[in-house]
């Protein structure tokens, strides 16, 4: 049930004891700071967080960086923290998109980041709906970090709760910030971020690194080792970033950094210089076997402190380090197995169940031609719009039916051939009104045909100017005429003298002719094709999901 959890039930409650029973051996053994208790007592607690819930938002800043934040396994109480937190951060529903049972993880939720924190099975399969249910709300969504914080909610919101929480924090910007890295991108911009920021806000880790073979590919782990850290410390961590957002973790990537490089100069101290040669062998090893064993060497308390003393970092300083290398180039050096894991989620999403409102292509057919529109709209369930079975042969029909629904696919098909032809409009045809006899639409507008195919499969005839940007060629005016939609004729595809397809206004015949604006050979066997049409289709996407 999507409104499970919330109540301890998705939790391993004898893991979580041992892990408070870890966390306990592992303050005293460092010898740090004492705690608070961590079976602290929950009636107390509870009336804690009922008073700050009345308080307002610098206030629950306050108390989510302060040491009253609830213990560990006090569930009850960090549940009445976290709702309030959430409130006033601006939750929003998640849409409701269906998902199948399963055990199958979306592509993006990358191996490094499927820790679970003692949730139970049930709570790992609330998790894995969760994230297939944000893959079905967000097409380009490559969020890793997703799976961690999304266990952390599960110990103490139902699943409703943490659906709504993650998904509202997908896309949003806080003084030019995002709240999480959750694009390709963004997660190749996050990567990089302490690389530009170590040098300021941890000197004497940064005059370090160039001891370490190979740092920079170790250090642009940072966000990986981050979740790495034992419970009792990303608890809290979860406290700051509900009201804070992403520029706590970056305080928490610079603090594990600074602690990593005491560590070490501990280690140089009590051992010899041989017996230190295998410890120096990777930056990776030492980030993420100090953020294992955080609690040897600080509180949780101790480590919030280290967090929030870093002076003058601001969010312009986070936002600076992130666009300091182009798009382009961090696109262009994304490795590749980042690159395998974005394509696999289109995969995955294309390979949904498919309901074909379509009498003029195969499911098959239909599948290869999706592979060519953006995923953003591949996903949404397809509708039938206009069909001339059904609304009869007159253009001015189609464009009704047609409306200001945007993107749409146009199927053709004559009866002198086997095979379907047409074309994918970026642009809603209603737009004619704004460009009369004048061509209108983007680059992402194409034609396909599967007559003459070999099996019937589908070939796309895309816009030239993809490839000229490539190549770095200048490009023609002719060279981008998208869409015509006039009074008495439907044209998809212009220049040099000839047009990609056209129909006439009682859509009874058209042709189709080599045109420049996707450099396209006729739809149909011929140099100059004419033909008379046997039906027409127009399916648009469905905005409203299922």
């Amino acid at each position: 049930s999507t409104q499970g959890g919330g109540t301890g039930e998705f939790v391993d409650q004898s893991a979580l004891r041992a892990a408070c029973q870890r966390a306990a051996v592992a303050a005293n053994a460092g010898g740090g700071a004492a705690a608070a208790p961590l079976l602290a007592d929950a009636s107390d607690s509870e009336q804690q967080q009922s008073a700050a819930a009345a308080e307002s938002a610098a206030a629950l800043k306050r108390l989510a960086r302060s040491q009253q934040r609830p213990a560990l396994a006090n569930l009850a109480a960090r549940r009445a923290l976290w709702r309030k937190l959430i409130a006033a951060s601006g939750s929003e529903p998640a849409p409701q998109c269906a998902v199948a049972e399963g055990v199958e993880w979306p592509s993006w939720c990358l191996a490094d980041y499927r820790h679970f924190y003692c949730l139970n099975p049930a709570g790992q399969a609330a998790l894995n709906r969760i994230c297939r249910r944000l893959t079905l709300c967000r097409h380009d969504l490559f969020a890793p970090c997703l799976l961690p914080i999304g266990a952390l909610l599960l110990h103490c919101l139902t699943e409703a709760e943490t659906l709504a929480c993650l998904h509202s924090l997908l896309g949003k910007e806080d003084r030019g910030l995002w709240r999480l890295p959750d694009s390709l991108l963004r997660y190749a911009k996050c990567e990089r971020l302490l690389e530009h920021l170590v040098g300021r806000f941890a000197i004497k880790f940064s005059r370090s690194l160039p001891t370490f073979p190979n740092y920079t590919d170790h250090l642009r782990r940072w966000f990986q080792y981050l979740w790495r850290m034992p419970i009792d410390f990303l608890l809290p961590l979860i406290d700051s970033f509900l009201v804070e957002g992403f520029k706590v973790l970056v305080r928490a990537g610079l603090a594990l950094c600074r602690l990593s490089f005491k560590k070490r100069i501990r280690q140089r101290s009590s051992s010899g210089s041989a017996a230190l040669a295998g410890l120096d062998d990777s930056l990776g090893a030492t980030l993420s076997e100090t953020a294992q064993g955080l609690g040897v060497y600080v509180s949780v308390e101790q480590f919030t402190r280290a967090m929030f003393q870093i002076r003058n970092l601001q969010s312009a300083d986070v936002v600076t380090a992130a666009n300091a290398v182009p798009n382009q180039t961090l696109l262009a050096e994304l490795p590749t197995g980042l690159r395998a894991a974005r394509s696999a989620t289109d995969d995955w999403l294309l390979c949904l169940p498919l309901s074909s409102p379509s009498a003029l292509l195969t499911e098959k057919q239909l599948r290869q031609l999706l592979r060519h529109v953006p995923a953003r709209h591949a996903i949404k369930p397809l509708a039938s719009l206009f069909s001339t079975a059904s609304a009869g042969f007159n253009l001015q029909t189609l464009y009704s039916a047609a409306g200001k629904n945007s993107p749409l696919l146009l199927l053709v098909r004559s009866g002198s051939v086997s095979g379907t032809f047409g074309a994918y409009l970026c642009t809603a045809l209603s737009d004619r009104e704004q460009h009369p006899a004048a061509f209108f639409g983007t680059g992402e507008t194409f034609l396909f045909t599967t007559v003459g195919e070999r099996d019937g499969d589908v070939r796309v005839y895309t816009w030239v100017g993809h490839r000229q940007q490539q190549q770095q060629q200048q490009q023609q005016h002719t060279e981008a005429l998208f869409i015509m939609a006039e009074p008495n004729s439907l044209v998809i595809g212009g220049g040099g003298g000839g047009f990609g397809l056209s129909l006439n206004r009682e859509l009874s015949e058209g042709f189709s002719q080599r045109c420049a604006t996707f450099d396209s050979q006729p739809l149909l066997p011929g140099a100059e094709c004419r033909f008379a049409v046997q039906a027409v289709e127009l399916l648009g996407f469905d905005e409203r999901g299922d």
